[in-house]
């Protein structure tokens, strides 16, 4: 019993006094005819959505805070919190506040204290705001740091499964369909106030089973509780991002670090453990620091050489496994680093001139490279030149080359495909900087 106890109060740390979804807008000042007047009349305004309090947690936090009446302070009318939480999180400041844009604020995004309203929890994501006001414990009579309030955690957690449900609405108004949809997530995810599972996709089966869906007899994971029907499919994507400085010198080699990650789908029957494979190609390095989702049993703590019996190469691969029991919906199986790694695009380039300045670029793709992208753009930053005027004198004539959207980078369009095979170039382009 005593370990109930215990557990319960465990829980009711994680609570959140209270939730709304804020719609932001910038309408455009009025038009004096001064710009800058204009410009200064542009406001952030924000309109709740949805919003939705929990009176037992609000009846606690009263009082826990009996001994110390200071630190509670009654959560707001809508319209009231609506404008003090956009004060803070707008993107667009009016004007200096002390107590929002002073630097010996301690800056601990996202949580924001609105007043003596404090922690609320703001996440954003496109035109809306979605906030959260903790629950918590005083400690001797002082408010406990963020690491040893649970209820932040936990409220991050609610907040972004929150966004899940109301992902597919195109434009979100008081009146949209999502919004039931989003009470109906709350009543299970965050029963009086306190999220238990905020998994948009578990919380579907558990409707699913309230209407008479049958359970599995076998016992299942708990990311994974409900049993998929149809043709099986595997779908794994590989998204990685290279960064390497060039030196085009001898005497100074390269780097270059790879960052990659996993994106599994798996639609599967039944409760499969799944083996994933990840080899390197030839005559690269191990990948280092692979992290791995809760799902995951077990992985190679440390990189193997691959079995090139039915390779037409002798080079050494090597290789991590993964064996997991995946998830229905679209998760990150895994993060990895690989360094030192293959520059897969090499480039080279030269700059004369002041004001008027000639370049030439060149590119060379690595012979592993298939020469076939689904888009390939190379950006030129100039820095601490001011503005680009016009580009002048673009050869060859097929080049697509154009200004960048902040006039101070050049931008040239590729395509699908490196022309020349493996080397592309911009022998001359003239442009007036600024």
């Amino acid at each position: 019993m005593l370990g109930v106890a215990n557990t319960c109060a465990e829980l009711k740390r994680m609570s959140v006094r209270g939730v709304w979804v804020i719609g932001t807008s910038s309408p455009k000042g009025t038009d004096t005819g001064d710009t800058t007047s204009s410009i200064n009349k542009v406001k952030t305004e924000g309109t709740v959505l949805f919003s939705r309090r929990f009176p037992t947690v609000e009846q606690r936090a009263k009082r826990s805070c009996k001994d110390c009446s200071s630190l509670y302070c009654p959560i707001p009318l809508d319209s009231d919190f609506c404008e003090d939480i956009m004060l803070r999180c707008s993107t667009i400041k009016e004007e200096f506040i002390d107590e929002r844009d002073s630097v010996s604020n301690d800056i601990q995004w996202p949580v924001y204290s609105c007043g003596s309203l404090w922690p609320a929890v703001c996440l954003r994501k496109k035109d809306l705001l979605y906030v959260a006001v903790c629950y918590y414990d005083p400690i001797n009579n002082e408010r406990p740091p963020l690491i040893m309030m649970p209820s932040v955690a936990a409220a991050v957690s609610l907040l972004e499964g929150m966004m899940e449900v109301l992902s597919s609405a195109v434009k979100l108004e008081t009146s949209s369909p999502q919004l039931a949809e989003l009470y109906q997530y709350l009543c299970l995810a965050a029963p009086f106030g306190t999220p238990n599972e905020t998994n948009p996709s578990n919380l579907k089966f558990q409707i699913q089973f309230r209407k008479g869906v049958a359970m599995p007899k076998e016992k299942i994971p708990s990311w994974r509780p409900a049993v998929y029907k149809g043709s099986s499919k595997l779908n794994v994507r590989i998204k990685e991002e290279v960064r390497a400085v060039q030196y085009d010198k001898e005497d100074i080699e390269d780097i270059c670090q790879l960052y990659g990650s996993v994106l599994c789908k798996a639609e599967l029957e039944g409760h499969p453990d799944i083996v994933l494979n990840l080899t390197t190609p030839p005559d690269s390095s191990h990948l280092d620091h692979l992290t791995v989702h809760s799902c995951v049993q077990s992985s190679d703590a440390e990189p193997v050489l691959a079995d090139t019996t039915n390779r037409h190469t002798d080079t050494p691969h090597y290789s991590r496994s993964v064996r997991f029991s995946a998830p229905l919906e679209t998760f990150t199986l895994c993060h990895y680093q690989q360094s030192p790694a293959l520059i897969p695009i090499r480039g080279f380039y030269q700059m004369k001139g002041d004001r008027t300045i000639e370049l030439l670029v060149q590119l060379k793709l690595h012979e592993t490279i298939r020469n076939n992208f689904e888009y390939c753009e190379v950006v030129i930053p100039f820095f601490n030149r001011g503005t680009i005027e016009k580009i002048d004198n673009i050869s060859p004539t097929s080049v697509s080359l154009c200004i960048g959207p902040d006039n101070k980078s050049l931008v040239w369009n590729i395509g699908r495909e490196v022309p020349g095979k493996v080397t592309g170039s911009v022998p001359q382009c003239y442009c007036d900087i600024h």
